[in-house]
């Protein structure tokens, strides 16, 4: 593939990372999407179904960046373009 996928803050959780901001002195812009033209609406639903996904399996997070990793890892990525 010629697709690079850098997702470096799926291992990030919102929170800590406007944690992080803050102490730093960094500016913190909420919601906003480049993407969207409008107000973040598909953003605002899917915090909250994933929050609601949370509250019932506390370990989603984790699970779905375990799910990522294939996609992440440098080292798989190269070994899946061998074949």
């Amino acid at each position: 593939g010629d697709i690079t996928i850098i997702r470096p803050l799926c291992y990030v959780r919102e929170h800590e990372l406007k944690q992080f901001s803050y102490a730093a002195k960094l500016p913190v812009i909420n919601e906003n999407c480049p993407a969207c033209f409008e107000a973040p609406q598909e953003r605002k639903r899917m915090k909250k179904l994933l929050a609601k996904e949370e509250a019932f399996s506390p370990r989603i997070f984790d699970s779905m960046r375990t799910a990522l990793k294939p996609l992440l890892d440098e080292e798989i990525l190269m070994q899946r373009n061998k074949f």
